[in-house]
């Protein structure tokens, strides 16, 4: 299944639906009742907001894996509305 998270930036998710929930899944992992749908499972960093789509983010994962320090490293660390103060250091 496909979902299309940002229209202006065309993000496109790839769904997997790996099936109905375990018997007291919801319990052992303490997943609150009113949640109906869990991501279980993801790769890499979360995209930043408003980076341009998905050549933008390719781009500056480029950036981030270069030793320059830069601006963009920063705003993604510190001021980007999903920051992750770790930024894509893990990709050098």
């Amino acid at each position: 299944m496909e979902y299309e998270y940002d229209h202006d930036d065309n993000w496109i998710q790839e769904i997997t639906l790996l099936g109905k929930e375990l018997k007291n899944v919801r319990n052992d992992m303490a997943i609150p009742p009113q949640l109906k749908v869990v991501c279980m499972a993801g790769e890499e960093n979360p995209c930043a907001e408003d980076f341009g789509g998905e050549s933008g983010w390719e781009d500056r994962k480029r950036i981030f894996k270069g030793k320059k320090v830069g601006s963009l490293k920063d705003w993604y660390k510190t001021s980007c509305a999903n920051e992750d103060s770790k930024g894509l250091d893990p990709y050098k």
